[in-house]
C-alpha cells in the first residue's frame, strides 16, 4: 500500500510539473514571452510620428529641412505630423505640412482637431502615394478622425485611423466611432493630453469588450510632456518596438512597429 501511495504521489508531482511548464509557454496576444511569441516582421506595420508632444505648433518657423531629411531616411508605411497648424488671414493661408510634403515627395492629408481665431489646429497624415478612397469623420466641433486602408505589405492592409484629443468631450465622441469601426485590421494612432488618458482608458473599457481591443500609451522619454502618443487597435495588433530619436530642438521622431498577428 505504501508503494502505491508513493507511486500516486510521483505521478501527481509529474502532472503538476507538466501543467506548470505548459502555462509558461503560452505566447498569446498578451505577449507572455513564450517560445511561440516570435516577432513576424513580414506582418509588421511601421508608423512614424513626428512631434514635440506640446500643444504648440510643430513648425514655429519655416525651417523644415531636418524633418524632411528624417522622413526621407526612415522606412515607414505612414507618417503622422503632429500639430501642423494652418494659419490664415484675409489674404493668405500658411500650411507648413504642405511644404514638407512637397519637399519630401509625399501626399498630405490634414486632420483638424481644433480652431482658434486665426489657426486651424490639426495633424497631417503623409503617404507615399495618393489614396483612391479615404474618410474624414466629424467627431465633435473642429475635431475629425481620418480613416483609410493603407497597405503595409504586398498582401496586407491596415485600416489606419488618426485623431488627437485635447478634451474629454472629444474622447466621448470618438469612442462611439471607434466601436463601429473596430475591425481586425483597424489601427488608430494619435496624441492625447496626459491628464485625460484615464478618460480614454475608462471610455474604451466601458464601450468595448476586454478581448476586442488593445490600447498602448507610448512611454516617451519626457514623461512630463503635455501630450503623449496612443496606439489603439483590435486585439490582433501587437506593439513590438518604439524608437525615439531627436530631430531638431524639441522635435522628435517616434517609429512605432506593430505586428498584425495571424
Amino acid at each position: 500500500m505504501r508503494d502505491l501511495i508513493k507511486l500516486i504521489g510521483i505521478l501527481l508531482f509529474t502532472l503538476l510539473l507538466a501543467c506548470s511548464s505548459d502555462s509558461g509557454d503560452d505566447g498569446g496576444n498578451g505577449g507572455g514571452g513564450g517560445k511561440d511569441d516570435v516577432w513576424d516582421k513580414s506582418r509588421t506595420a511601421k508608423v512614424l510620428v513626428i512631434s514635440d508632444l506640446s500643444a504648440g505648433n510643430l513648425f514655429p518657423n519655416t525651417n523644415y529641412s531636418s524633418v524632411v531629411n528624417t522622413i526621407k531616411a526612415t522606412e515607414q508605411n505612414v507618417i503622422l505630423l503632429n500639430n501642423t497648424n494652418v494659419s490664415f488671414s484675409a489674404t493668405e493661408m500658411l500650411n507648413p505640412a504642405a511644404k514638407v510634403a512637397l519637399q519630401s515627395l509625399y501626399m498630405p492629408y490634414f486632420v483638424p482637431h481644433g480652431k482658434t481665431g486665426n489657426e486651424y489646429l490639426g495633424n497631417t497624415v503623409l503617404l507615399g502615394q495618393a489614396l483612391n478612397e479615404m474618410q474624414q469623420t466629424v467627431l465633435s466641433a473642429d475635431c475629425w478622425m481620418f480613416q483609410a486602408e493603407i497597405p503595409f505589405t504586398s498582401s496586407l492592409k491596415m485600416r489606419f485611423s488618426s485623431a488627437s484629443f485635447s478634451s474629454e468631450d472629444q474622447i466621448t465622441a470618438a469612442v462611439s466611432s471607434i466601436k463601429n469601426n473596430l475591425f481586425v485590421s483597424t489601427l488608430v494612432v494619435g496624441t492625447v493630453k496626459r491628464n485625460i488618458v484615464p478618460k480614454l482608458e475608462t471610455s474604451l473599457s466601458t464601450a468595448l469588450t476586454k478581448d476586442s481591443y488593445v490600447l498602448n500609451i507610448v512611454d516617451n522619454v519626457n514623461k512630463s510632456s503635455e501630450n503623449c502618443i496612443y496606439i489603439l487597435g483590435s486585439s490582433k495588433w501587437k506593439l513590438r518596438d518604439m524608437s525615439e530619436t531627436a530631430i531638431s530642438g524639441d522635435i522628435k521622431s517616434f517609429l512605432i512597429q506593430i505586428e498584425l498577428l495571424k
